[in-house]
C-alpha cells in the first residue's frame, strides 16, 4: 500500500514513477502528458459512453469494488479529462487532429452539448465557446460527483477541489454553490494534509499554495496571505522585499536606493522535476519569450551595485546574481504578488513595489507556464506607463499566439498549473483586446470581441466609436438568430435602457437568469425607485448570491427606504463576498448606528479603516462611535488621525478639533488618577500629546487653548495652564470680529474673565524657584488680571458698552482691584 500511496502523490506532483505494473503505467501516461492514451483503454470507452448520469452511475458501480487499484484507474480517467480540458483550453498546444478524432469517438456530440448544461451552477453559464466541455464534464462526473466512492485514495478531495476551481473559472460569474462545494473540498483536503510528514514538504506547500489562489480568486484576502505563508514555511523558502542601490536608467550618473526582493529556495539550484527546464538551457526556444524594452532611457532592467562596491550600503547577496529558484517557490512569490494589492490599505503598495517580486522570477525562466505567468504579470504592472505600454501589449500578444505552438511539451505547460492563476486563452485573449481599446486602438480590439462573441464588450467598443446604432444591430442580428437568450435581451436592455427587455430576459429564462433581475434593480435605483430595486435584486441574488456590487447597491437602496434590517443584511453580505470593500463596511457601521448596535458599527469602522486609511470621513464617525462605547484609546487615535489628514486642507483648520469630544476625552483621562489606575494615567498621557500637537498647527484657535488650560489645571501643571488661557485670551484678541459680532464679543469676554480668576487663583500660589528659593507663580497676577480686563474693555466700549457681557466684564474689573 506505500507504494500505491507513492503513485497518488506522483500524480499530485505530476512526476513519473519507476514501476512498470499497470498503476505506474498510467501515472506515468499522465506525467509525460499522454491524457488520450488513459481515455482511449477499452475500460474508459466503456465507462464514459452515455450521458452525465449513466456515466455517473457506472463509475459508482465500478468503485464498488474497493481494490485501490480499481479506484485509482477510475481517478486517473478523471485526471486525463481534466488535463486534456485544460490544455484545449489553458495551455495548450492545441488539440492535433487524431487527438480530435479520438475525443469525438469516446465523447459524442450529443454529451458534448448537454455538458453546456451539465456544468452550469446556479444558472451561471460557462462561456459558450469553451472548447470541448464534454472533457470537463467527465472530470466532473469522476472526480467530483464520485468522489465520495474512492475510499482507498487518499488524494480525492485535491483533484476534487482541482476540478471544481477549474469549473468555476469557466462560468460567466462564479456560483455560490461551487463554492461551498470547493470548501467542502478544501477541508478534507486540510485534514489529509495535517497527517502527512515532512518528506511531502513540497505537497504540503503545493497545496497550501492552491488554497491560497482559490482564496484570492473569491476575494478571501487574508485568508489567502495565511495559506501563502503556509506554503512558504513547508517548502522553507525565504524572501525579503528590502532596497539596494542601482541605476535604472541609462544615462544616470549615480546610484539611488531601488527595491528588490532577495529570495532563496531551500534546495540551491533547486530546479530537478518533470516540469522544469534546465537553466543551462534556458536561452532555448522552450522558454517563452522575453520581450526587451528597448527603450532609449529606462534599462531592460535596474542595474543593482555589487555589494563589493559598497559593502555598507547594499545587501550581503547580490541583486544582480541571486540563485536559482524552484519553481514552486517562484510561483509562491508570484502568489504574494497577486495578493498584494488586495491586502493593503489605498495608500499601500504601488505597482512600483509589486515589479520586484516578478522581476525575481523572470531571473529564472525554470517552467513554462510560471515564466510565462510571470510574463503576464510584467505585462500588467506595465500596462499604464507611458515608457512601458508597448512592451506590455505586444508581451501580452505573443503569450496569446504561444498557446497554439508547440515550442513546449504538454507535460511542461501542465507541471504548475494549479500553482498559478493564469487565464484561459479566451481570458488571456479578451485581455488583450481590453489593452488595445485602453490604447485607442479600439477596431483591433472590436475584432477580437466579435471572433470570441463576447458581446457585451462588443457593444461597448461601438460605443466607444460612437455608433450606438451599429452596436444594437448587432444584438438584434444574433436575437434573430436565438431569440430566447436572456443574455442578449440583457445587453439589449443596457443599450436601450429600457428595463421591459430584462423582464423579457426573466421571462424566457424561467425565472432563472440571475443577471436580468440585477440589472432591472440597478435600472430602479438609477431612477430612484428603490422599493422595486430592492425587490429586483432580492429575487436576483436569491438564484446566485456572489455578486458584492449588486449587494451594495441593495443595501444603499434599503438605506434610502429606511429598511435598516434589509440593510445590515446586504452590507454583510457583500463584505463577507469582498472583504476589502472599505465603503461597504462604512455602510454597514452606519446602518448599525441606526439600529443602536455601536459595537458592531465600531468593529465595522475599524475594518473600514483598515483598508481606506486616508479617509478622514471614516474617522470622524470612528471617532464618535470610540466614544459612545467607551473606547477612549482608538478615540484620541481618530482625532490625532483627523489633525494629521485635515488641519492643512480645511478651509476653517478650526473645524478639523471637535473640543466637545476632547472635554469628554479630557475628563475620561483624568478619572481615576487619585485610585492609580494605570490605564486613565496612559489616556492622560496621550491626550496630552495630542494636544500639544494639536496647539502647534493650530496656535490660533480658542477654544482649543481654553480646554487645554483646564486639562493642564487638573493636572496640576499650573503655569502651563495659564500660559494656555493666556494664549486662548490673545487669539480672541487678536480677532477682527471682536468689534464687530457680538457672539465673538461674548466670548471673548468669558475667556478674559477666565483668564483673571485663573490669576487670582493659581497667581498667589507658592513654588520653586531656579535658585532654590520660594515665591509666587506669578508674582504681577494682580496686575496682569487687571491689564487683560481692561485691554478688552477699551478696545470693545465703543461697540458693545450697553451689553450685558460687557457689564460683566466692568464688574470683574472691580472685584480684581478688590483683590489688592
Amino acid at each position: 500500500m506505500g507504494t500505491a500511496r507513492h503513485f497518488e502523490w506522483a500524480l499530485i506532483r505530476g512526476s513519473a514513477v519507476e514501476d512498470a505494473t499497470a498503476a505506474g503505467d498510467i501515472a506515468n501516461a499522465l506525467a509525460n502528458g499522454e491524457y488520450t492514451k488513459v481515455l482511449s483503454s477499452p475500460r474508459a470507452q466503456e465507462l464514459l459512453l452515455g450521458e452525465q448520469t449513466a456515466m455517473s452511475e457506472k463509475v459508482r458501480k465500478a468503485s464498488a469494488m474497493e481494490s485501490w487499484e480499481n479506484q485509482f484507474e477510475l481517478l486517473a480517467m478523471g485526471i486525463a479529462g481534466l488535463y486534456l480540458f485544460l490544455q484545449g483550453s489553458w495551455t495548450g498546444p492545441l488539440v492535433n487532429g487524431r487527438e480530435e478524432k479520438l475525443l469525438a469517438s469516446i465523447i459524442s456530440k450529443d454529451f458534448a452539448t448537454s455538458s453546456h448544461e451539465y456544468l452550469k451552477a446556479n444558472q451561471e453559464p460557462i462561456y459558450h465557446l469553451t472548447p470541448n466541455p464534454g472533457l470537463l464534464a467527465v472530470a466532473r462526473v469522476i472526480l467530483v460527483d464520485c468522489s465520495h466512492v474512492f475510499t482507498q485514495l487518499k488524494t480525492r478531495s485535491f483533484w476534487a477541489a482541482r476540478c471544481l476551481f477549474v469549473q468555476q473559472r469557466i462560468l460567466e460569474n462564479s456560483a455560490a454553490s461551487i463554492l461551498e462545494d470547493l470548501n467542502d473540498a478544501l477541508s478534507e483536503s486540510n485534514t489529509v494534509l495535517e497527517s502527512l510528514d515532512e518528506s511531502f514538504s513540497d505537497i504540503i506547500g503545493q497545496i497550501h499554495l492552491e488554497f491560497g489562489l482559490v482564496q484570492h480568486f473569491h476575494h478571501k484576502d487574508e485568508k489567502a496571505v495565511s495559506s501563502f505563508k503556509k506554503a512558504q514555511e513547508a517548502t522553507k523558502f525565504t524572501w525579503e522585499l528590502t532596497g539596494a542601490l542601482g541605476k535604472r536608467t541609462k544615462f544616470q550618473t549615480f546610484d539611488v536606493s531601488q527595491l528588490v526582493v532577495l529570495a532563496e529556495s531551500a534546495k540551491p539550484n533547486g530546479v530537478s522535476d518533470s516540469g522544469a527546464i534546465n537553466s543551462k538551457s534556458a536561452g532555448g526556444s522552450v522558454v517563452p519569450s522575453n520581450l526587451d524594452l528597448n527603450d532609449d532611457t529606462i534599462l531592460d532592467k535596474i542595474a543593482f551595485t555589487s555589494p563589493s562596491d559598497n559593502e555598507e550600503k547594499t545587501p550581503k547577496v547580490d541583486p544582480s546574481n541571486q540563485g536559482n529558484l524552484s519553481p514552486l517557490d517562484q510561483s509562491i512569490l508570484l502568489a504574494y504578488c497577486l495578493n498584494v494589492k488586495n491586502t493593503n490599505p489605498v495608500h499601500g503598495l504601488t505597482n512600483e513595489q509589486m515589479s520586484p517580486f516578478v522581476a525575481r522570477v523572470l531571473e529564472n525562466p525554470n517552467n513554462w507556464l510560471v515564466h510565462s505567468m510571470s510574463l503576464l504579470l510584467r505585462s500588467r504592472l506595465e500596462g499604464d506607463k507611458s515608457r512601458t505600454i508597448e512592451r506590455a501589449a505586444l508581451q501580452l500578444q505573443v503569450l496569446v499566439d504561444q498557446i497554439s505552438t508547440d515550442d513546449a511539451p504538454v507535460e511542461q505547460r501542465m507541471r504548475y498549473f494549479f500553482c498559478v492563476l493564469m487565464p484561459s486563452k479566451w481570458q488571456l485573449e479578451r485581455e488583450l483586446a481590453d489593452r488595445y481599446a485602453a490604447l485607442g486602438v479600439v477596431r483591433s480590439a472590436l475584432q477580437i470581441f466579435e471572433r470570441l462573441e463576447m458581446w457585451d464588450q462588443v457593444v461597448e467598443c461601438h460605443q466607444m466609436l460612437e455608433n450606438e446604432a451599429k452596436a444594437e444591430e448587432i444584438v438584434r442580428q444574433q436575437l434573430e438568430m436565438d431569440p430566447d437568450s436572456p443574455k442578449l435581451l440583457c445587453i439589449l436592455g443596457d443599450i436601450k435602457k429600457d428595463p421591459q427587455y430584462y423582464e423579457k430576459a426573466w421571462e424566457v429564462s424561467g425565472g432563472h437568469y440571475s443577471r436580468a433581475m440585477r440589472s432591472l434593480g440597478t435600472y430602479y435605483f438609477r431612477k430612484n425607485q428603490h422599493e422595486k430595486a430592492v425587490e429586483a435584486y432580492e429575487r436576483g441574488l436569491a438564484i446566485n448570491p456572489l455578486f458584492p456590487t449588486s449587494w451594495f447597491v441593495m443595501g444603499c437602496s434599503a438605506m434610502q427606504l429606511s429598511d435598516w434590517e434589509k440593510a445590515v443584511v446586504a452590507f454583510s453580505r457583500c463584505v463577507n463576498i469582498e472583504g476589502d470593500n472599505s465603503e461597504a463596511w462604512a455602510n454597514l457601521a452606519s446602518v448599525n448606528i441606526k439600529l443602536g448596535k455601536k459595537r458592531e458599527a465600531w468593529h465595522a469602522l475599524r475594518e473600514a479603516l483598515r483598508l481606506n486609511y486616508d479617509n478622514y470621513r471614516m474617522w470622524q464617525n470612528y471617532l464618535y462611535t470610540s466614544v459612545d462605547i467607551g473606547e477612549f484609546s482608538e478615540a484620541i487615535l481618530a482625532k490625532q488621525r483627523i489633525l494629521d489628514l485635515r488641519w492643512d486642507k480645511d478651509s476653517e483648520r478650526e473645524n478639523v478639533v471637535d473640543v466637545e469630544i476632547l472635554r469628554i476625552l479630557m475628563q475620561e483621562s483624568l478619572k481615576g488618577r487619585d485610585g492609580e489606575v494605570d490605564q486613565s494615567s496612559r489616556l492622560a498621557n496621550r491626550v496630552s500629546e495630542y494636544v500639544d500637537n494639536a496647539l502647534d498647527k493650530l496656535a490660533s484657535f480658542a477654544p482649543l487653548a481654553d480646554a487645554a488650560g483646564d486639562f493642564h489645571k487638573a493636572l496640576g501643571n499650573y503655569q502651563r495652564a495659564l500660559d494656555l488661557y493666556q494664549k486662548s485670551y490673545r487669539a480672541y484678541l487678536n480677532r477682527p470680529a471682536l468689534t464687530a459680532e457680538p457672539q465673538v464679543f461674548e466670548e471673548a469676554v468669558n475667556a478674559t474673565i477666565k483668564l483673571a480668576d485663573a490669576f487670582v487663583e493659581l497667581g498667589p500660589i507658592e513654588v520653586s524657584n531656579d535658585d532654590g528659593t520660594k515665591g509666587a507663580l506669578q508674582k504681577d497676577w494682580h496686575y496682569q488680571a487687571k491689564m487683560a480686563l481692561k485691554s478688552i474693555s477699551r478696545r470693545c466700549k465703543k461697540y458693545f458698552e450697553d451689553t450685558e457681557p460687557f457689564g460683566q466684564l466692568e464688574a470683574k474689573i472691580v472685584e480684581i482691584e478688590q483683590h489688592k
